[in-house]
């Protein structure tokens, strides 16, 4: 985690991690509401904010996530709906 370090000091990027938690929080809702394709919109810009960090569990979180609804989306659309 120390390599993460530099990168968790700049102001502007702790904001950006925060909007992440909010934005990875709301994912998983919508997720398990059944509503992938507003946790995969939620989650696409605000990954696509960051340039480095990807080590921290806050963007590891986030790209699961998106991976997740990503593939189910993908999964859906060949076979049909997708269980939570």
């Amino acid at each position: 985690m120390s390599g993460s370090r530099p990168f968790l000091q700049d102001r502007s990027v702790k904001d950006k991690l925060w909007e992440s938690r909010a934005a990875v929080s709301l994912a998983r809702l919508r997720r398990n509401q059944g509503r992938r394709a507003e946790a995969r919109g939620l989650l696409a810009p605000v990954y696509d904010w960051f340039t480095e960090g990807f080590d921290t569990l806050d963007l590891k979180e986030a790209k699961t996530l998106f991976d997740w609804a990503r593939v189910s989306a993908s999964l859906e659309r060949a076979d049909g709906p997708v269980a939570g």
